[in-house]
């Protein structure tokens, strides 16, 4: 850490944090709701899916051109006005009255998000020192956790109590009053001395993510990155409460508990992922571990386990094999030049969230093709053998990532790859 700034420093990343929790709990409240949003808009499990995927959509394609905004100017602005468009986002979502303005909602959510993730991770490369990066990268992760287990039994129990549109409503209002917070408390980058300041690229945006892109090892480790993601946008994020609600006869807030083990794990392993990384100089072999036990506990959790306690134990292990995609974003730090931080960070958080835009309408297509017909006051009944058929995208997910992170990426640890490790 700056040894002149350390305070600001922290404040700094504080207050983009803050962001990145919040739009975390917006990404994953349609979990809790599916059945009211069935009900509101007269869908099927097909139409939840694209609502989810108008989210996506927006935040997948945003994420380069973030990046290269984030490269280019002043993080204060870009944080404040994300925020502004994802409250307008969800205001649109919440008092919307057709599944068009409701999906056109949650893009406007999606396309404010897609600067949180970046912009927390450009905040602390600037204000930091780069050995703190791997664990300022896991105290994101963490965070971001933290706001998603907020979308779990806390927004189910309100849901319950005040409606899914009041909820959405309030959390609007919360997004609007964080705005001026961070309008008001956070530095710009021409606030630095200019000893400090970064050395902006000036070459075009087009050319920078070639520079990113012409890495084979980027492409690799943005496969791993999809790979490690992806299962958590389809079940914790989409069709994970509802699966275990039909798994263990249980109530919603309940299996919104349960679903935030996720979170926590998520939660308490990432920070020392990162620290572990660095102290090993190794983040290769945490990829491949991470991985495996994500192929283990999420087959067991799916196929194997009639235990309800065996079952949390997994979905906490499903946590912590999520969170081995933090350590996508160090390696990709490692390879690239520092003036490239912003486009390339954003280029792999693209890889990081593509799971929720392709994935996520492919896993309710699946639910929806093996639907019986059956409905429960109106809505669709989905029984535990459709949620089989199309969960199994999960383990697959995490199969592609071991196999990825075994034969295809190198090392990237700067003292490692001095001392010729590979």
């Amino acid at each position: 850490m700056r040894s002149n700034i350390p305070w600001l420093s922290i404040i700094i990343y504080t207050l983009a944090a803050l962001f990145l929790c919040y739009e975390m709990s917006l990404q994953a409240a349609i979990g809790v709701m599916t059945h009211e949003l069935m009900q509101a808009f007269s869908i099927t499990a097909k139409g939840v899916g694209w609502i989810h995927a108008g989210y996506f959509i927006a935040y997948t394609v945003m994420q380069i051109p973030a990046g290269v905004l984030f490269d280019r100017m002043c993080a204060r602005n870009l944080i404040c006005c994300a925020i502004l468009c994802c409250a307008f986002g969800n205001l649109m979502f919440a008092t919307g009255h057709t599944v068009w303005l409701a999906a056109i909602g949650r893009f406007f959510e999606g396309f404010g998000s897609a600067f949180a993730f970046i912009g927390t991770l450009v905040v602390a490369a600037e204000w930091f020192e780069s050995r703190w990066f791997a664990f300022l990268v896991g105290i994101a992760q963490a965070l971001a956790a933290i706001g998603a287990m907020s979308a779990g039994a806390p927004l189910a129990l309100a849901i319950a109590k005040w409606g899914w549109r009041h909820t959405l409503i309030t959390l609007s209002l919360i997004g609007i009053l964080l705005t001026v917070l961070v309008w008001i408390m956070m530095k710009n980058r021409t606030a630095w001395p200019k000893s400090q300041q970064k050395k902006i690229n000036r070459d075009s945006s087009w050319q920078n993510v070639l520079k990113v892109i012409k890495e084979p090892q980027v492409l690799w480790i943005a496969l791993y990155a999809f790979c490690s993601w992806a299962p958590v946008t389809i079940f914790a994020e989409l069709w994970g409460e509802n699966f275990l609600v039909e798994h263990f006869s249980i109530k919603m807030p309940y299996a919104g508990m349960m679903v935030g083990m996720i979170w926590l794990g998520l939660t308490l392993t990432s920070p020392p992922l990162g620290w572990v990384s660095e102290r090993l100089h190794n983040r290769r072999y945490l990829t491949i571990f991470t991985a495996l036990v994500g192929i283990c506990s999420t087959v067991v959790m799916l196929y194997l386990s009639q235990i309800e306690w065996l079952s949390w134990l997994c979905l906490f292990g499903f946590g912590f094999a999520a969170s081995g995609q933090i350590l996508s974003f160090v390696m990709v730090k490692d390879i690239e030049p520092n003036d490239l931080v912003g486009t390339s960070i954003g280029f792999m958080n693209m890889a990081v969230v593509a799971g929720g835009a392709l994935l996520g309408p492919l896993s309710s297509y699946l639910l929806h093709f093996h639907w019986s017909g059956t409905k429960t006051q109106g809505v669709p009944h989905y029984v535990l053998g459709d949620y089989h058929a199309a969960l199994w995208l999960i383990p697959l997910c995490y199969l592609i990532a071991t196999l990825t992170a075994q034969f295809c990426i190198r090392e990237t640890h700067p003292l490692s790859l001095s001392k010729g490790s590979i």
